[in-house]
């Protein structure tokens, strides 16, 4: 009687055993289809770079990229929607220039089909080799260097590789069903309620809360100046000969004041007049729409980034801007 109970006791832990290893295997399965279909964001920064450089491998003609500045201000279905040309976007969120550099780099060198022009969007905080940006985009780079150990066992476990974007998914997930889909919101302000928007005036109570707000502190820590990506940006569309547009976004007073109040040395000011001298070069054009918005909050949800309502008119921006100019015909020859 003993080794008939010790014996369906380890019928039972065997069956326990393979249904965990079924749902193991299933989940993963499950994860790595998310991955596939970019329902999960990738834990793999070599993978992200990989599906940043195919989604403008399709014969885009204009290349709009950078980190999240170009979400909240470049809407690509619309723009082909008012331009004939195609436009593609490279979304690196909290990607310095040096690592949207490197890139767009491998985009270039990769691609057949040259584009007419690369879109740069970078702001002050893109150029701190510190701060939140700085370590986000020591993974990028990491991408361009053989994978690692670690990285290569995580890649087979994709439940534990995609774990973070797996936790944010259920979150959003979860607001979305009790606050209703964020992106609602994101319909376009009316032309008249985006004028009286530009025309408005700087929040100071606002400007100040962002000051001691935390987002601040960590882009901007310990900020030191890394310029490295402009050169390499400007040397790598020049060898494929392609023109670059560097855009400077609307930015919040709230950014520069933060940054001058901790670096006093190095005011940004300064700093800025450094990058667009760098820039400052044949076949590279700057638009500097910096100060163009009021800084308070009807304008901007953060001191980097303006709401999605209004990604539809500053679009309108970005085509207006980057539409090539009707070719003149040529001029008819005097035979009198």
């Amino acid at each position: 009687m003993p080794s008939s109970t010790s014996s369906s006791d380890g019928v039972r832990r065997l069956a326990w055993l393979g249904g965990a290893v079924l749902v193991f295997l299933l989940l993963n399965a499950l994860a790595r289809f998310g991955e596939q279909q970019r329902w999960l964001r990738t834990g793999d920064p070599a993978k992200l770079v990989a599906q940043r450089i195919q989604s403008v491998r399709n014969g885009a003609d204009v290349w709009v990229c950078g980190n999240s500045l170009v979400e909240h201000s470049f809407d690509a279905e619309l723009a082909r929607t008012l331009d004939s040309q195609r436009y593609a976007t490279v979304i690196l969120g909290s990607a310095t220039l040096e690592a949207t550099a490197m890139v767009i780099g491998r985009a270039l060198d990769e691609s057949q089909t040259k584009p007419r022009n690369v879109v740069v969007v970078i702001s002050k905080d893109d150029f701190n080799r510190n701060g939140t940006r700085g370590e986000s985009s020591a993974q990028y780079l990491q991408a361009f260097q053989p994978p690692s150990l670690r990285t290569r066992i995580s890649s087979w476990i994709p439940i534990h590789e995609l774990r973070s974007s797996i936790q944010l998914r259920i979150r959003k997930t979860l607001t979305s069903l009790i606050k209703g889909d964020p992106r609602s919101e994101a319909k376009a302000l009316p032309p008249e309620a985006f004028a009286a928007l530009q025309s408005g005036k700087d929040d100071p109570v606002w400007i100040a809360k962002q000051i001691t707000e935390s987002y601040l502190a960590n882009q901007g820590r310990d900020f030191i100046f890394n310029d490295s990506g402009v050169s390499n940006l400007v040397a790598t569309c020049r060898k494929h000969a392609v023109p670059l547009t560097i855009v400077l976004p609307p930015v919040s007073k709230a950014v520069a004041e933060w940054h001058d109040t901790r670096f006093p040395n190095q005011r940004w000011e300064t700093l800025r007049k450094q990058v667009l001298t760098g820039f400052q070069q044949p076949g590279v054009r700057v638009l500097d729409w910096e100060s163009a918005l009021p800084s308070n909050p009807k304008v901007f949800v953060d001191p980097y980034h303006v709401h999605l309502t209004l990604r539809s008119h500053l679009t309108q921006w970005y085509v207006r801007e980057l539409t090539p100019a009707p070719s003149r015909p040529a001029a008819r020859e005097d035979k009198r």
